[in-house]
């Protein structure tokens, strides 16, 4: 049996996640005034909940109506008062798709599209350098010029790298800026913690779950028999890489959520955009690295700061597996990488957000992000008056409408009367 590691990465993540979250604050100080959605009306003070609805092509379903919405505050139903459609992308985002024209008045009733009132949208790249080798961070530079080209004049981009803050420039809609930054990104990924035993992500994971025969393997593999202590020095390195990448996963989430942090400060619609080559995560039950509880907390940051959360993993695992930092076989390096993705998939999850794989070029994964944060819903709900108490609630939104997904907040916090 493996014996369970001390909390030394426990306390170094408590030691890195205030300089992450200060310096993404200072990122945000002066972030561009968010376009104001317009005020309710009303003898009963209404909640406003922004939901976007897209397609399967990842395009926003026009002519929804608030009866079409079902909003659920801690598992019971909330009465939707109104429903008005918020254009955030120009007009010729739309165009050709043979849908509805975007104008006032060719929506119901219930809906209102403020084609006239276009401010721009808020997004913010946020580049992991610690996920990335020093020859690969060219990768992540790429990406983001692909979707930083992508933009409309009127939207703000700005740009931080973590878990160390070497890179920021605050929301701008001078592009240019923030292209110039991207060349100052560099990786910052360090070979794993190795002790005597040679030893991949994926059989730490599993010797970690409790595997006896990945246990029994190894020791075969490293261990002559005739070396009677050298199984105790295979499960003592086991820890010590298990614990390197924990600490590992640990730092990179508390940047995210150092972000996320952040941008609570902004009001109004924003998107937070991560370009990572991976967040490694125990993929089998018991299996570390385990940091479910920080990506939680990272779902938690994002519903409280109304922000969307789209993850983009940059896989290099083509060369990672014939670089010189890898020993192990293909059939390694490709469980490897899918447990990269897992903790980024996990993390998008948590947020209600979306995880893109890319490969080679990032161009669709992108052209998605900017159709749908193209336009969203607000909805006036009427909560009970019991709901009016200044704490955090859990907010469940449907559509009745087959073939679509909706994003929403997934708490929400009503302040008392």
């Amino acid at each position: 049996m493996m014996m369970a590691s001390p909390p030394t990465s426990r306390r170094i993540f408590s030691g890195v996640i205030a300089g992450l979250i200060a310096g993404a604050t200072a990122l945000l100080a002066q972030a561009p005034p968010a376009q104001q959605p317009p005020r309710f009306r009303s003898g009963v003070e209404l909640v406003a909940i922004d939901v976007e609805v897209v397609g399967r092509d990842g395009e926003p379903v026009l002519g929804l109506r608030g009866d079409q919405f079902e909003v659920e505050i801690d598992g019971r139903k909330r009465p939707v008062v109104s429903a008005q459609f918020l254009q955030q992308a120009p007009r010729s985002v739309f165009a050709g798709r043979g849908n509805q024209p975007l104008t006032p008045g060719s929506q119901p009733p219930a809906v209102r599209a403020l084609a006239g009132e276009y401010t721009g949208r808020i997004f913010v790249l946020g580049i992991d350098e610690n996920s990335f080798w020093a020859g690969h961070a060219r990768a992540a530079n790429d990406a983001a010029r692909i979707f930083i080209d992508r933009l409309e004049p009127e939207d703000y981009i700005g740009l931080a790298t973590f878990p160390a803050s070497t890179v920021q420039v605050t929301p701008t809609r001078e592009h240019y800026k923030v292209r110039d930054a991207l060349d100052k990104i560099v990786g910052r990924k360090s070979p794993p913690m190795r002790g005597t035993t040679a030893l991949s992500a994926s059989e730490v994971m599993d010797i970690t779950a409790g595997d006896s025969e990945v246990l029994a393997r190894v020791i075969a593999r490293e261990c002559s028999p005739a070396d009677r202590a050298c199984p105790k020095r295979v499960q003592a390195d086991v820890i010590d890489m298990a614990q390197d990448l924990e600490i590992r996963a640990l730092v990179s989430v508390s940047g995210i959520r150092g972000l996320l942090g952040a941008m609570a400060n902004v009001q109004g619609r924003k998107t937070l955009v991560i370009v990572s080559a991976g967040i490694t995560l125990g993929d089998r039950p018991g299996a570390r690295p385990n940091v479910r509880g920080e990506v939680a907390a990272a779902g938690l940051a994002a519903a409280a700061a109304n922000t969307n959360l789209y993850v983009l993993h940059v896989d290099t695992s083509f060369l990672e597996t014939f670089s010189a930092q890898s020993g192990g076989s293909v059939t390694t390096m490709m469980r490897d990488s899918s447990a990269s993705e897992s903790g980024l998939a996990a993390i998008a999850a948590a947020a209600g957000g979306q995880l893109f794989g890319v490969s080679t070029r990032a161009d669709d994964a992108f052209d998605r992000v900017l159709r749908e944060t193209s336009a969203y819903y607000l909805l006036a709900i009427e909560p009970l008056d019991s709901d009016r108490d200044g704490q955090t609630h859990r907010v469940k939104v449907k559509v009745r409408q087959k073939g679509v997904t909706v994003r929403s907040r997934s708490t929400v916090v009503i302040p008392k009367r």
